[in-house]
């Protein structure tokens, strides 16, 4: 008709298709090939960026590890609290390094950025025995009576996922700080039943009841504290005659201060038959001599004092408590 012909020439898309539809078996190997190169690459580039990765934090853990011996060395707490935040900087989540701030801080009484810290560190991992500790230290440091009970729990926890002699001993000592009493002495024996053979738990169960002894005496229950010595008198037995006078030399503290003087002097009596006078030095023997005196029994009251200022003393207040003892006998003659 001799008009001009609209025509161009075919899409590569168009093109493809054909090629592909004429080549089915040779554009399905190119194609598989074609994933596989991309998974190779893909897997190549992965285990360089982990290589990467774990060359990064083994240069990060060796400064950190440099950062904390250093902390280790150097004489001021202000400079191991700036090494332990930069290590921290550098492992956030790393919970020793986080406890360690915490003993520091709380060492420094700042224990509001201590009790943060710690709190932190329960967060990351509230199975931890050593962090619940931490927590029960830091709370019971504040005086706050709300803090004060959740730190007793927080040790209560601590000893229950792992009951170490130092957590132990540290929690039941602090219940007798607090003055619960009770509570100690049953933590205390329970703890002890837990290893029965271990000679650190069994060591501790006598020294502590002293402690619990002492603290009745007081709070002025005498007579608990006395039926509390009975209960540790087996025990003294087994650990020598030192322990053994001890306990009598409680005794005979705890029976004068009941008005059970004749007994208070034969408890004296028999410790300071079995303690070597050097040792002991005149000490005991005051504590002897006043019970005479509230005897009755001025002479031997007075020829105590006067053989325990020969001894000497290893505490200077029994010196100061001989010496007005012996101007007041002497007074009377």
């Amino acid at each position: 008709s001799g008009k001009p012909v609209a025509a161009q020439p075919d899409p590569g898309a168009y093109r493809m298709r054909k090629w592909v539809g004429r080549h089915r078996e040779l554009a399905a190997a190119i194609a598989v090939a074609g994933v596989l190169l991309g998974v190779a690459v893909w897997q190549v580039y992965e285990q360089w960026r982990q290589t990467q990765e774990a060359k990064r934090e083994v240069a990060r853990e060796q400064e950190v590890n440099l950062l904390i011996a250093e902390a280790g060395v150097v004489p001021t707490n202000r400079e191991k609290l700036e090494l332990m935040e930069r290590a921290r900087a550098l492992s956030p989540r790393n919970v020793k390094i986080l406890c360690a701030i915490v003993q520091l801080l709380n060492v420094e009484s700042r224990f509001e950025e201590a009790e943060k810290a710690v709190r932190e560190a329960v967060g990351l991992a509230p199975g931890d025995a050593q962090v619940h500790f931490l927590l029960g230290m830091v709370l019971t440091s504040q005086a706050v009576d709300a803090k004060t009970e959740e730190g007793l729990q927080a040790y209560a926890k601590a000893c229950a996922i792992d009951p170490t002699f130092q957590r132990v001993r540290t929690y039941a000592s602090r219940l007798l700080t607090l003055g619960k009493i009770q509570e100690a002495w049953d933590q205390q024996r329970r703890f002890c039943a837990m290893f029965p053979d271990s000679p650190e738990f069994r060591t501790w169960k006598i020294v502590f009841g002293w402690s619990l002894v002492d603290a009745l005496a007081g709070a002025c229950r005498y007579q608990e504290a006395l039926d509390l010595l009975r209960q540790l008198e087996p025990l003294t037995q087994i650990h020598g005659a030192a322990s053994g006078n001890s306990c009598n030399e409680r005794r005979g503290y705890i029976l004068s201060c009941m008005g059970r003087l004749d007994e208070a002097l034969a408890a004296y009596t028999r410790c300071l038959e079995s303690t070597p006078s050097a040792i002991q030095g005149g000490d005991l023997i005051v504590d002897r001599a006043a019970v005479l005196e509230r005897l009755g029994r001025l002479d031997e009251a007075l020829a105590e004092h006067e053989k325990a200022i020969l001894l000497g003393f290893v505490h200077p207040m029994k010196r100061a408590l001989c010496e007005k003892s012996l101007k007041r006998l002497r007074g009377r003659r």
